[in-house]
């Protein structure tokens, strides 16, 4: 019995947060699906002006296609919006640590700070991305890497796997920002735990398992096996990279130990 009462308080604690979470998210994305770059304005207007602020690129604003620079041939459209990734940074904040909260209020504060935070952490990383993209290409296309490669590999995929490296890894350092965040305010936090891996987990959920299920239901399931490829491509060696300084900090720990 006392696993189900204790599953009993939790939703009566936090059920309602969790809930109106769920809910914002959820609105959000529907939202994001049928907007276009005029309704995305609030996304994508401050990319562009933190694309210019690091690059001293110029964008001009073009209704119902989006920012465009016509030197680069360049657009920041709806796609660019960096929409998904802030509905993927807020739900990993807010079912990551608000349980973590001391009372139901915090827990609403903190629902509305992770939904604040993501908003201006996506227009920060989303302006490094979309300066990249538009760097990376041109470099390749200058040093002849993507002739050499003879059409295996085009601008749109180099495009695809820089932001797909982007927003992965911009998932720990927010993730470990948060958590130490969270462990300040709570009066009880969890024992610490291989939570490094936890970014990881929620971006093959949403970017993978969401796709996957979507497409399963439609049988095309063979469309889905190029675009985890490429996922999976670019996200292994970033989170091996990621758990690599926790691999030898341990190593170093036994090999200490054992003298």
């Amino acid at each position: 019995m006392k696993p189900i009462k204790t599953f009993r308080h939790f939703l009566r604690t936090w059920g309602t947060v969790y809930l109106t979470g769920f809910l914002l998210l959820s609105c959000i994305k529907v939202y994001y699906g049928k907007a276009g770059s005029d309704s995305l304005l609030w996304l994508l207007a401050p990319a562009a002006w933190w694309t210019k602020a690091l690059s001293g690129l110029s964008f001009e604003y073009v209704p119902q296609i989006g920012y465009v620079n016509h030197s680069c041939q360049f657009i920041i459209a709806a796609s660019c919006s960096g929409a998904q990734f802030m509905i993927l940074s807020a739900a990993m904040l807010i079912f990551s640590f608000t349980h973590w909260m001391n009372t139901r209020r915090q827990g609403f504060l903190w629902l509305g700070v992770s939904l604040g935070g993501s908003y201006l952490y996506t227009i920060f990383i989303n302006g490094i991305r979309i300066l990249l993209s538009i760097r990376v290409p041109l470099y390749l296309q200058k040093t002849g890497f993507l002739r050499a490669l003879d059409g295996r590999l085009d601008s749109g995929q180099v495009h695809t796997i820089i932001g797909t490296a982007v927003f992965f890894s911009s998932l720990f350092p927010l993730y470990a920002a948060a958590e130490q965040a969270a462990r300040k305010i709570s009066v009880s936090p969890p024992a610490k735990s291989a939570q490094s891996l936890y970014p990881a987990l929620w971006y093959f959920a949403v970017v993978l398992g969401l796709p996957f299920l979507s497409l399963a239901c439609r049988n095309r399931l063979q469309a889905f096996i190029p675009y985890a490829l490429v996922i999976c491509m670019v996200c292994v060696p970033v989170l091996l990279l990621q758990l690599l300084p926790a691999v030898i900090q341990k190593a170093i720990h036994k090999k200490i130990h054992k003298k």
